[in-house]
């Protein structure tokens, strides 16, 4: 039952007793009588009630509806069990269903009280105590059914609460999403933006600075050649060519700062991520072999082939293994692999070192932000190297763990997948979960 209560609880509370169904029962035979005549005067006053005409599916279960009345009729005066109620509830789906109002059926209910009373008054005539309890009987039966067939409007309610609140959390649940994706948008649009600014703001101060420095470096260049035609002494000569090598040092910091900051346009190739890297090894070879750090290579036998600038990603790859072995110090180790994953071609750069923190883990790509000592870094590094990553549609990740090192994960597109539209970049080493 969708009260909750069971059919002869509900009964008990609309005080039906055994003799309210045993007069109802007794005056069944007078109901089979006229069944006919009942159902359809009733059929027919309900199909000429206001709107009813308007309502094409009353009309089109017109026979049905002489049925069931013909049935219900019939049903009055049986045991008030399950079975009863579950009649009465389908009669209240039924009008449910045809979108009928509660009005209607409290309606049709009135409806047969006005048609039955006068057979129990004619019946009863000279026994005005029976014909006063079998239509109170009748009544009461009519305000249990009205009651059971009522609960499938209440269930209709439920269900449409239901649905609404179960639309209404979806809809928060899509809104939230929503706004959370739209912040991590404006929050990265602004990082970029302020990312911009700063490089801008460096550009113009490398560019003057480079014009401030250019002129007086040419004149003391000028004239130390001029000094060095005029020099005869030995340890005078390695003097000049000392200040002639550190002016030079000079002018390639400079060189390389305007680099930094004013890139040129890329030119993009086919190219071997293996070789780029061997070449990035060749040049800091030298400086590992000093600082007694080992590198270990896990390179692929096929020679995987990416579409890139080899020039800047040397720059992306110098600037990450020269940090890694700045974070090992001295007999540090370097694991360098390359894995291809689908649609990619990523390499894994992997130190000993002493590794970073979660808190400083989150800054290591903004702009002028470094952990290293006052005039060691410019913070520009790691910045540069995911613009250019980033420039060839690639994908940079980090993970690292105090006192156990760090790895850095570098992916861009296979080359021989660009030409699959719709190619998906997918990083197979995992590295977000690092």
């Amino acid at each position: 039952m969708l009260s909750g209560n069971s059919p002869e609880l509900l009964a008990k509370y609309h005080e039906i007793s055994l003799e309210d169904i045993a007069c109802v029962r007794h005056f069944r035979p007078i109901l089979e009588h006229h069944v006919d005549r009942l159902s359809t005067a009733f059929c027919q006053r309900i199909l000429s009630c206001e709107g009813a005409l308007q309502n094409q599916t009353i009309a089109a279960i017109q026979p049905d509806l002489l049925a069931g009345q013909r049935s219900y009729l019939l049903s009055l005066g049986d045991p008030i069990d399950e079975a009863y109620a579950e009649s009465r509830l389908a009669i209240g789906l039924m009008l449910r269903q045809i979108d009928l109002s509660p009005r209607w059926y409290l309606g049709g209910y009135s409806l047969y009280t006005s048609l039955l009373n006068p057979l129990i008054f004619s019946h009863f005539k000279d026994d005005s105590t029976r014909c006063e309890q079998t239509v109170q009987a009748f009544n009461k039966i009519f305000l249990l059914d009205i009651y059971l067939a009522s609960q499938a409007y209440e269930q209709r309610n439920l269900e449409d609460v239901t649905d609404l609140h179960r639309e209404l959390t979806s809809e928060r649940k899509d809104l939230s999403l929503y706004l959370e994706e739209h912040k991590i948008l404006l929050r990265a649009t602004k990082q970029r933006a302020k990312a911009a600014e700063e490089l801008a703001t460096l550009s113009e101060f490398a560019s003057g600075l480079a014009h401030e420095i250019g002129g007086p470096m040419n004149a003391i260049l000028t004239h130390v050649e001029l000094l060095e035609a005029s020099v005869q002494d030995k340890t005078s000569a390695e003097w000049i060519g000392i200040i002639q090598e550190q002016i030079e040092r000079i002018t390639k910091i400079v060189r390389s700062f305007l680099d930094l900051t004013r890139p040129g346009e890329p030119e993009f190739a086919t190219l071997s991520l293996q070789q780029v890297i061997e070449t990035a090894l060749n040049f800091l070879g030298a400086s590992f072999d000093r600082r007694g750090i080992k590198v270990s290579k896990s390179f692929l036998p096929t020679q995987p082939q990416i579409i890139g600038d080899a020039n800047r990603l040397q720059q992306v790859l110098l600037n990450i293994l020269a940090n890694a072995a700045d974070a090992t110090g001295r007999g540090g180790e370097l694991k360098i692999s390359v894995v291809e994953a689908k649609g990619s071609v990523c390499v894994k750069i992997q130190d000993n070192g002493y590794g970073i923190e979660e808190g400083v883990l989150s800054k290591i790509f903004d702009p002028f932000f470094t952990t290293k000592a006052a005039g060691e870094g410019t913070g520009l590094g790691l910045v540069v190297a995911k613009s250019i990553v980033e420039e060839h549609r690639g994908e940079i990740f980090v993970g690292s763990e105090p006192g156990k090192g760090t790895t850095f994960h570098i992916c861009f597109p296979d080359a021989t997948q660009e030409q699959e539209e719709g190619s998906t970049l997918e990083c197979g080493c995992q590295a977000r979960a690092q």
